[in-house]
């Protein structure tokens, strides 16, 4: 498993649009946080990664573990958002498990209270 984190460089792009994210091209949008500040993005490779003042890069399940680690500590906003960026992506490991497609979901604006659609 390949999982890389660091802090955000600027070159990349906003970190709620990036272009790309380390050295990798970001392929499609599925989350952004309100306010700004952060993203879940696909990038090229078919990975994942969270940014914000730092990103993290890896499969849905190593990405997911970072939110819900970070989650634990986080301020209740910060708590909020990282909590639900782990449910999009248990919800994207758990579909790919079940099918070889991976289906398309929108490019969602995350608030506290925003239900994925299933």
């Amino acid at each position: 498993m390949i999982f890389t984190a660091g802090p955000w460089h600027p070159d990349w792009g906003d970190q709620d649009h990036p272009r790309h994210v380390s050295s990798l091209k970001v392929a499609r949008g599925l989350l952004r946080r309100e306010g700004g500040g952060g993203a879940l993005v696909i990038l090229a490779d078919g990975r994942f990664a969270l940014t914000g003042p730092t990103y993290t890069v890896g499969t849905a399940r190593a990405v997911m573990r970072d939110a819900r680690s970070r989650s634990r500590t986080a301020s209740v906003g910060e708590r909020a958002w990282l909590l639900l960026v782990a449910e999009e992506l248990r919800h994207r490991s758990r579909k790919r498990r079940l099918s070889s497609g991976e289906g398309a979901r929108p490019y969602l604006v995350a608030t506290p209270s925003t239900q994925i659609p299933r």
